[in-house]
């Protein structure tokens, strides 16, 4: 939802070597203790579209100062394994309704008519990129995004919408969006970044100058009419350790931001490519 923090994810996910129960106690056990997170309803069969087989469970969470109730359907089909995930907030949207509450009725809709589907080799060709001098393909559409990336042959596009996400050989990824905090400078911005962060988990490492503020950044030369900085950091999440960079971009009135994490082992090596993929975008 464009007015609030309403959503719904679905994902294809690696079929778990436990049973779905188990995977389920697993990925809960993830969660730092600062979500305060409370199990509302425990994990139980249930229906999912023509799924052959589903489990269901519904939680309570805190984020920041934000409380939040989440609804995950964990749902397998001809071996292969999804999960469904409905997140909104618990405040009140009405004298009776909490936002969670509010939507309830059109994502049980969203449940029933989920329709899974047999893949077939070959069914669907490859879509054709445009490619510029270098081999590169366009793969955003400017008129949707705001913007165009041209990414190499060695990345694969994960989607391309308003937001464009494509990921390499080994995971490492890039990210370009619209930034979804216009109202702070870059120092600001980072500083929700690492706030983010740190609230999942993961312990953050940046750079401070002597007078304790965020240091590290520097300028980024991307063509008439555009300001950009940049700014390196790492974090550790999971007992695995990535490096960042990330670059904001002001156009006009427009806010953007452009995100490569990777693996911190293979960060230097990949870097530069990465930065050649910024220094090509075009808006």
């Amino acid at each position: 939802s464009k007015l609030d923090n309403t959503s719904i994810t679905m994902i294809e996910a690696e079929l778990p070597a436990m049973t779905v129960p188990e995977y389920i106690a697993t990925e809960l056990a993830k969660y730092p203790e600062s979500f305060a997170l409370k199990v509302t309803l425990e994990a139980r069969e249930t229906s999912f579209g023509n799924a052959e087989s589903a489990y269901k469970i519904t939680y309570t969470y805190k984020y920041g100062e934000y409380d939040y109730q989440s609804m995950q359907i964990f749902a397998l089909y001809k071996s292969r394994f999804y999960i469904f995930t409905y997140n909104a907030s618990t405040a009140a949207y009405t004298v009776d309704d909490s936002y969670y509450s509010n939507y309830l009725e059109k994502i049980e809709e969203v449940i029933t008519n989920v329709q899974f589907v047999d893949k077939v080799d070959g069914a669907q060709d490859a879509p054709e990129f445009t490619k510029d001098s270098d081999g590169y393909s366009l793969v955003s559409d400017k008129d949707l995004a705001g913007f165009e990336v041209y990414i190499p042959a060695t990345y694969k596009l994960d989607w391309a919408s308003a937001m464009v996400s494509a990921t390499r050989d080994g995971g490492a990824n890039i990210t370009v969006s619209e930034a979804t905090d216009t109202n702070v400078d870059d120092n600001g911005y980072w500083k929700t970044r690492f706030e983010q962060l740190e609230r999942i988990g993961a312990r953050v490492n940046y750079e401070v100058d002597k007078d304790g503020k965020l240091g590290g950044k520097e300028g980024v030369q991307l063509g008439d009419g555009l300001d950009a900085v940049s700014i390196e950091y790492s974090y550790e999440l999971f007992g695995k350790s990535y490096s960042v960079y990330q670059v904001l971009i002001v156009d006009g009135w427009n806010g953007y931001v452009f995100t490569f994490t990777a693996n911190s082992a293979d960060y230097d090596e990949l870097l530069p490519e990465a930065k050649t993929i910024l220094y090509k975008l075009n808006f």
